[in-house]
């Protein structure tokens, strides 16, 4: 039974040690995530831009 309680005990320190860079991990993901989607509407705007300009040249 002693076993038992230093056992879970261990496991709750290393899996509370963990849980910071698990956060860290979560929050780099969605850092990433922002910048694709940032990324993505820039280029289609500057995709929208030159398909105006390439229309307006032609007429």
């Amino acid at each position: 039974m002693i076993f038992c309680d230093i056992y879970d005990l261990s496991l709750y320190v290393s899996v509370k040690a963990f849980l910071p860079s698990l956060r860290v991990f979560k929050t780099s993901q969605e850092s990433e995530e922002m910048i694709r989607i940032v990324s993505v509407i820039r280029e289609k705007r500057v995709v929208s831009i030159l398909i105006i300009n390439l229309l307006e040249i032609n007429f």
